[in-house]
């Protein structure tokens, strides 16, 4: 059974925001935007897509390297490729038609996406 000890610092980093979201409207969250600051977009809105960003700022904050870029894909440039996952490890899904569409995670289990 995996312990707190077991998970990856930057899952610990990821875990401590669940909740944070969006803000409907005109205004936005602060911490998307921080989230944003990790990036060369550096995004002021939190409508612009995040994932990207965040799994950048988790990476910042655990002192570990970091792609830097808003779009999600970006992470395939990243790490190595692993035949099994491990907890915490960085998911990349593709979405859409567009080969730069896709969403960033971290994987917590099976069928869970941090």
């Amino acid at each position: 059974m995996k312990t707190e000890n077991d998970k990856p610092e930057w899952l610990k980093i990821a875990e401590k925001e669940l909740g944070t979201k969006e803000i409907p409207g005109d205004k936005d969250n602060p911490r998307i935007i921080e989230y944003h600051k990790a990036t060369v977009l550096k995004g002021d809105h939190d409508e612009i897509p995040w994932c990207s960003a965040f799994v950048n700022w988790c990476m910042l904050k655990a002192g570990l390297s970091y792609t830097k870029s808003s779009v999600a894909r970006s992470w395939l440039q990243w790490g190595e490729t692993i035949r099994e996952p491990r907890i915490g490890c960085v998911v990349v899904l593709k979405r859409g038609t567009k080969s730069w569409q896709g969403h960033v995670g971290f994987w917590v289990g099976k069928n869970q996406i941090l």
